[in-house]
């Protein structure tokens, strides 16, 4: 947090915002390549997004992308799944932020200042990278309308479960045709350990510049 922390003594929410708009891409691009190497899936029908662990995936009959957590395949190709799973990771880092910043900065102005400034960044990172990730994409994620039961961003306890993350899970999911496709939560390769301490992370460092600076 050190560079944030200097840009928010500099300048304020905004230098705040953009140095976290950094990390939100970082963050997400990371959170949706260990989904991509932690799926599965399976020619059958199947409404099922979150699996428990690789036993049950596999008894459901889903293959699995990796069996061998020592020798890890690509995490990443151009495939939609990809794409999505990368997108869906950065718009979830995004809401993250913007959920800690509405639940612990004072001033509206400020919240304001943060979100532009963040927005920005991760709109100006995503043009730069040229990574096939594109900025209207993540927007759809960003934008996913969600179930009126829906009221949490991560569901630390169960990640996945009745939370914005397994929302978004879902319309990757969704948006995959021709197989169904399905994520671990937890195991070698479950989601759950790079969500939590993402959203612990989060939700820190936003409520320590928020209470350091009086925003």
């Amino acid at each position: 947090m050190g560079v944030k922390d200097w840009l928010a003594r500099r300048a304020g929410p905004s230098g705040f915002g953009s140095a976290f708009g950094a990390s939100v891409i970082e963050n997400g691009v990371a959170l949706g390549r260990w989904l991509f190497l932690g799926h599965g899936s399976c020619q059958c029908a199947s409404s099922e997004w979150i699996v428990e662990d690789d036993r049950e995936m596999i008894a459901n009959g889903y293959q699995l992308y990796c069996n061998d957590p020592e020798n890890l395949p690509q995490a990443e190709d151009d495939s939609e799944l990809s794409l999505c799973s990368r997108a869906a990771g950065v718009a979830f880092a995004a809401r993250l932020a913007t959920n800690a910043a509405s639940n612990y900065f004072r001033e509206l102005s400020n919240r304001e200042e943060f979100n532009r400034a963040m927005g920005a960044r991760v709109k100006e990172e995503l043009q730069a990278r040229e990574s096939g990730v594109s900025v209207d994409l993540v927007l759809h994620f960003s934008r996913l309308l969600l179930p009126p039961n829906v009221t949490r961003v991560l569901n630390l306890e169960k990640p996945g479960d009745n939370d914005v993350f397994g929302e978004l899970l879902r319309e990757v999911a969704t948006r995959i045709s021709g197989r169904a496709v399905a994520f671990r939560r937890r195991g070698p390769l479950g989601f759950d350990i790079i969500v939590v301490p993402l959203g612990q992370e989060t939700v820190l460092g936003i409520h320590s510049a928020a209470e350091e600076h009086r925003w």
